[in-house]
């Protein structure tokens, strides 16, 4: 049976320079809607994917970038964890906490 999912509360009209002492606080996951709204990059990919686009090519610099890809199984966990507590001789769920 998949996992429910948790309501996060979301609060609105959080100036980023200005970051309310219970945002700072919190002990819970926050969405914190609109506060990246006036970002370049916000702002380019409302226009549009191309607009969006041209505004991250201007930063290209020709450069690698390495990049890790997993199926959904792995939960974002990247490496080889049970070969990892096996050499430690380690219980595989205590690498996962």
């Amino acid at each position: 049976m998949p996992p429910t999912a948790e309501i996060i509360r979301a609060v609105a009209g959080v100036d980023p320079r200005s970051v309310p002492d219970e945002v700072i606080e919190s002990t819970e996951p926050l969405v914190l809607r609109g506060l990246a709204a006036d970002w370049p990059m916000v702002r380019a990919a409302q226009e549009s994917p191309r607009a969006a686009d041209a505004y991250l090519r201007r930063f290209y610099q020709d450069a690698t970038v390495g990049a890790f890809l997993g199926a959904p199984a792995i939960k974002g966990r990247i490496g080889n964890r049970t070969r990892i507590a096996a050499h430690h001789d380690l219980p595989d769920n205590l690498l996962n906490r």
